[in-house]
């Protein structure tokens, strides 16, 4: 079926991309950002660790302090306050049953991505253009920054949010709708362009 076509694009992109991000580990150490990786604060060496600390770079490290500390603020240096709220509170939840807050942080975002899967599924097959899913989704994760799809990041959460808005709005789910937009825009800036795009449907 079309869906299993997408599906398996996306878990074969998803295994591609965590082979090269453990070949990567041994590049880490040589290049100006490695003492930002999670290897470099004395993590264990094994194969779980290499897989998540692939996608755990920069802003993860942010999310990950306000999972863990909530939020901060100070006029004299960078502050914790510039990140929405929803993936932070999400990491905090899903930290209770895996215990690392980096682990739940890449754990949601490839949840989320599987879920965007189906529901862009969904979306073209309400415009009769399901067979295209599987090319759809290869199009879309093999962008130049498609890696982001799979890191501590909330491209994956966001895209899962705006797609079940569109989906349950054009199903007359009104509820529904409002309550993945209002998330969405939780999540990201960018989820604020919904309500006036809403607004036109």
């Amino acid at each position: 079926t079309p869906l299993r076509r997408a599906l398996l694009v996306t878990v074969s992109w998803r295994v591609a991309l965590a082979i090269w991000g453990i070949i990567c580990q041994g590049m880490i150490p040589k290049g100006p950002n490695g003492r930002f990786s999670l290897l470099a604060q004395n993590w264990p060496r094994t194969p779980l660790t290499f897989l998540v600390d692939a996608g755990v770079r920069s802003d993860a490290f942010w999310y990950a302090r306000i999972a863990q500390h909530g939020y901060t603020y100070s006029s004299h240096q960078l502050s914790s306050i510039g990140f929405f709220p929803l993936f932070p509170a999400l990491i905090r939840a899903v930290s209770l049953v895996t215990g690392n807050v980096f682990i739940s942080g890449m754990l949601i975002p490839t949840i989320c991505l599987f879920a965007g899967v189906y529901l862009l599924q969904l979306w073209l097959d309400q415009r009769g253009m399901g067979t295209a899913s599987a090319m759809t989704m290869g199009l879309m994760l093999c962008y130049p920054f498609g890696f982001f799809w799979a890191s501590m990041y909330t491209e994956s959460v966001f895209l899962a949010l705006a797609l079940a808005t569109f989906v349950f709005f054009e199903r007359g789910r009104w509820g529904l709708s409002a309550a993945f937009a209002f998330a969405a825009v939780l999540c990201r800036p960018t989820g604020l362009i919904i309500a006036p795009t809403l607004a036109v449907m």
